[in-house]
């Protein structure tokens, strides 16, 4: 399970930048944000992709998957080619898709909505075969007041309703730990419905906090670093460890920056505390299957 950083907070950071970086910080590679406005973007992914990654294994760093652009787009789009391609030759394995959105209002029966989804991943799903790549959805909490409506697989058992029946070869599931927080599923849970499917994890911490709307109750949402929200983190990595989990670990880094902190030193400590956590359930692990050892 590498620890790695997505790579959108990052846009003005060329590959000497990201290199610096995970020197800095301990990080053990990267999450390539492909989008408009970063140095891999859908225009260039085919010839770029490659020579990024090249260029960061040389400095001893992984990526083992990129991000393309938030909404949803087809696999018949040439942008959408053009990244597979590009990952096909670049080694890289996961591609991380854009989002459905559903509103309740306005786009009519719900599972119909799902089927129509489910169509759009059958062309993604043959790409991907045809690349050798996998292509992964994402839990996401739904965002207050977007117009687009929420977000269809907001958790785990929301995201089954898509991805249920196709090859987990093609197809796989990418859990957000935040995410679930918001939508209240436990992770280990959550992580039983769809663990054939796992293969990315988003580490990131947030918590809510309650807030007067009128004379209703709302929530406010704080997403935080590492052990100052309510990820559980300690069961977090016991689950993945004894179901065997050896994916990415994607660090999200969206917290909050306070005055006089800094965003690379809380990226450090991030990396530090993510380490303990996984050290710590390996360490529980062995224990298990061996507890003769005296630490144990």
């Amino acid at each position: 399970m590498k620890l790695i950083a997505f790579t959108k907070m990052l846009p003005a950071r060329d590959v000497g930048g990201l290199v610096r970086l995970a020197q800095r910080t301990g990080l053990e590679g990267f999450d390539l944000c492909v989008r408009e406005g970063y140095p891999v973007h859908p225009g260039n992914a085919e010839k770029e992709l490659p020579v990024v990654v090249r260029q960061l294994a040389e400095a001893g760093l992984s990526v083992p998957m990129v991000t393309g652009e938030g909404l949803w787009h087809a696999a018949t789009e040439v942008a959408s080619q053009r990244i597979l391609a590009g990952m096909a030759r670049a080694g890289v394995g996961l591609y991380k898709l854009g989002y459905f959105f559903y509103r309740p209002d306005r786009d009519g029966d719900y599972w119909q909505h799902v089927d129509a989804a489910r169509r759009e991943l059958e062309a993604w799903a043959s790409l991907a075969a045809r690349e050798g790549v996998k292509v992964c959805y994402h839990t996401h909490c739904d965002v207050p007041g977007l117009s687009l409506g929420y977000h269809v697989g907001t958790n785990c058992a929301e995201l089954m309703h898509l991805l249920r029946g196709f090859d987990p070869a093609q197809v796989g599931a990418y859990i957000g730990t935040g995410n679930l927080v918001v939508s209240g599923e436990p992770f280990e849970y959550g992580l039983a419905m769809l663990s054939d499917y796992l293969a990315v994890v988003e580490l990131q911490d947030m918590h809510l906090e309650r807030v007067q709307a009128g004379d209703e109750g709302a929530h406010r949402r704080h997403w935080t670093p590492a052990g100052q929200g309510a990820v559980s983190w300690s069961s977090v990595f016991k689950s993945l460890i004894r179901r065997g989990f050896d994916g990415p670990l994607t660090m999200h880094a969206e917290f909050e920056v306070g005055q006089g902190q800094s965003f690379e030193e809380l990226l450090v400590r991030e990396v530090i505390y993510f380490k303990q956590k996984r050290e710590q359930a390996l360490a529980a692990q062995r224990c298990i299957a061996d507890p003769a050892p005296a630490n144990c």
